[in-house]
């Protein structure tokens, strides 16, 4: 076997993993009740652009279809891992603040007057 073909079916072996690997996050990640907070929107991003840089590398600099077309799904998945992580800080933001209206004492606005003073002391 050849180098070139050798280095190729690593590529394709580690990229279908690679793929696939992405999965089991992406599941996490629609199943986290906490607003997916062990995701880094930092971390994420930058492997969204760099698969999206070379995506367009391999096209202009390489005319190779194939590295483009795969580095495309690679920032697909990391962006559906940002959409979902969006999506569940969003949700449990809405819970937790319907939570606290549920909960909390209703009291008046500060600027609001009583209508009724009560005494410091009765007696």
């Amino acid at each position: 076997m050849q180098t070139s073909s050798l280095v190729f079916a690593l590529f394709a072996g580690f990229s279908g993993l690679r793929i696939f690997s992405y999965l089991p996050q992406i599941y996490r990640v629609a199943c986290d009740a906490n607003g997916a907070s062990a995701i880094s929107y930092a971390t994420w991003s930058s492997w969204v652009g760099a698969n999206l840089a070379t995506a367009l590398y391999a096209l202009a600099n390489l005319g190779d279809v194939l590295l483009a077309g795969v580095s495309l799904v690679y920032a697909a998945c990391c962006a559906t891992v940002i959409a979902l992580t969006i999506a569940k800080r969003h949700g449990l933001a809405r819970r937790l603040a319907a939570q606290q209206r549920h909960s909390a004492p209703r009291q008046l606005p500060a600027n609001c007057p009583q209508l009724i003073e009560m005494p410091a002391s009765i007696g």
